[in-house]
């Protein structure tokens, strides 16, 4: 009985250590961008394939902050203008390099601090899925549970 509680015992510290694991490695970035700045990250994206992030000002000034992501031809897929958080998921259209850009432009004054991550989901034309440019509205949510997640951390 006493080897059986021990099996039990390691199993579940072993569960505990797997999920803080992949806690610690979907955590997303921190970083500060200077009064008029701009920073910018990129994806390699495959066609069919679920692109999504998100961001957040941690402090500085008014909070606000200015973001994009283009596609591999440099066309714009999203814009925010002066906000303080927000998200967006997407699938790629077209093969190659999004960008994301995170935008201190509009101030002269403040430096920002700014969580955010950006990630590449699974290809979802493999699957046999309708492809769009926005998900459906499942898939939505679950994006959408899943970016909360990753900004909590």
């Amino acid at each position: 009985k006493s080897n059986r509680n021990l099996m039990m015992f390691a199993k579940n510290w072993l569960l505990i250590l797997l999920i803080l694991i992949a806690i610690d490695l979907n955590k997303g970035f921190e970083l500060s961008i200077s009064p008029s700045q701009e920073k910018c990250f990129h994806q390699i994206a495959s066609e069919g394939q679920k692109v999504f992030g998100s961001y957040s000002v941690i402090y500085g000034g008014k909070k606000d902050l200015n973001v994009k992501v283009t596609d591999p031809e440099n066309d714009l897929v999203f814009m925010q203008d002066r906000e303080e958080e927000g998200s967006f998921e997407f699938v790629a259209l077209k093969n190659g390099r999004y960008e994301f850009c995170l935008n201190n432009q509009k101030t002269s004054v403040s430096t920002k601090r700014v969580s955010f991550s950006f990630h590449l989901g699974h290809e979802i034309k493999n699957a046999g899925l309708h492809i769009s440019k926005h998900f459906g509205s499942l898939e939505k949510a679950v994006g959408t549970a899943e970016i909360g997640i990753y900004s909590i951390q």
